[in-house]
């Protein structure tokens, strides 16, 4: 209900922008970007749909992916993109043979001649930052059997999704089954047990590594005991950006209020021309920060894939003899 006057807005800008659905979304979301993105989260809740305190306070408690300083623009479009039918209209793919699958696109052995191994920088670091950005730990586990797809099944949910809860893991992530060929011949499974923001982030990171694991473990047997999750698990890993020395501290930027309007669009433009007022760019700007969908890899793909383009056409431009 808070959201349904910008899901109307979206809806209208929708309907009538001419194109295939990717144009419209875009479209829509320019339209509301440029209406809403002044508020931040809390703000919106505060101003726009008049929310108490105690309302606010509740829905931070069930809700572990928002950061409430943030521009609201930012959770909207997370819940858009990582629904399974705003996702499918925008066009979101999904990596079903495993993430390695993005290294080896560049550096296997099977691409021959084509390998991107030399043009690889290893060891890169983020060394500057000018704004907070939103801390992020995530825990991953494996189990021998994928014990949920029982547990939905017999209560008529399918056999994937997402969970959120108030205990230290805060939201878990079920994987997809259906068309997973990784899945084909395995009874395994393995899932993103907790996805943490903010202060729970930093609660995990100033765990060890194997207590991180341990804790989600248990956390999801005391949510589905009858299915007795310890039983099953067999490895488990963890990933906490603030302290990652190479990702400057967090996974992914988070706009401000007012930050989308004024930057996206410059940042997915090329610069530096030279001679000056020319058309003749030097420096082209890459990143997941610089998309539309941006906190997700596939906006990094998409921004890299732009900058292909774009390089292109400045190095295949017919230059005037003078």
């Amino acid at each position: 209900v808070a959201v349904c006057p910008v899901a109307d807005d979206f809806d209208i800008a929708c309907n009538k922008t001419p194109g295939d659905e990717p144009v419209k979304i875009r479209a829509a979301y320019d339209a509301i970007t440029k209406k809403y993105d002044e508020y931040t989260l809390r703000s919106y809740l505060e101003k726009v749909a008049r929310w108490s305190p105690d309302a606010i306070k509740l829905y931070d408690l069930g809700n572990a992916h928002f950061v409430f300083e943030n521009g609201f623009i930012e959770p909207f479009k997370d819940a858009f993109l990582s629904s399974n039918s705003g996702g499918a209209k925008a066009g979101m793919q999904q990596l079903q043979r495993g993430m390695d699958q993005v290294p080896k696109a560049f550096i296997s052995s099977d691409r021959g001649d084509k390998s991107r191994i030399n043009n690889i920088i290893f060891g890169a670091r983020v060394t500057g930052l000018t704004d907070p950005l939103p801390e992020i730990g995530t825990v991953l586990l494996q189990y021998r059997t994928r014990w949920w797809e029982g547990v939905f099944s017999n209560a008529g949910q399918g056999t994937d999704g997402g969970m959120a809860s108030d205990l230290p893991i805060r939201y878990t992530m079920f994987p997809v089954t259906e068309g997973n060929s990784q899945l084909v011949r395995s009874n395994r499974g393995a899932v993103m047990a907790a996805y943490l923001f903010e202060q729970d982030a930093t609660i995990l990171g100033a765990m060890a590594r194997d207590r991180q694991v341990r804790i989600a473990a248990e956390n999801l047997d005391r949510v589905f005991p009858e299915a007795e999750p310890l039983q099953h698990r067999e490895a488990g890993t963890s990933q906490v950006f603030p302290s990652d020395e190479l990702a400057g501290g967090s996974a992914f930027y988070y706009f401000r209020p007012g930050q989308k309007s004024q930057y996206l669009e410059a940042m997915c433009k090329p610069d530096w021309a030279y001679p000056e007022n020319a058309e003749n760019y030097h420096v082209f700007f890459a990143g997941e920060q610089a998309s539309y969908a941006h906190g997700w890899i596939q906006g990094a793909l998409g921004a890299g894939l732009r900058c292909v383009q774009q390089v292109y056409k400045e190095a295949t431009k017919v230059v005037p003899v003078v």
